[in-house]
């Protein structure tokens, strides 16, 4: 099926100013060290490499690959380690 991930935090009204100030800095400025990034391909590859075993990520797919290419639905949902790591390059 779909997935979805929603982030939250709770926080006191007196501090929720710094509090959005670095939670937000985890998506303007995020710390890309080279190891993470590795962990974080090899976990997504992992992942794909399971889901494309399931008749509904399969189903999922055709449904996408028959849509209308004009249509944002039609675009490619999921990555692995070689159109991540490997094609952009």
């Amino acid at each position: 099926g779909i997935n979805a991930e929603y982030m939250g935090f709770d926080v006191s009204s007196d501090h929720l100013y710094e509090a959005l100030k670095r939670f937000s800095s985890f998506f303007t400025c995020p710390l890309f060290t080279e190891s993470a990034t590795d962990r974080e391909l090899n976990a997504i590859e992992s992942e794909h490499s399971k889901n494309i075993q399931q008749d509904v990520s399969r189903v999922f797919q055709f449904v996408k690959d028959i849509s209308n290419p004009a249509y944002p639905f039609s675009n490619f949902a999921t990555g692995n380690l070689e159109t991540l790591k490997h094609t952009p390059k």
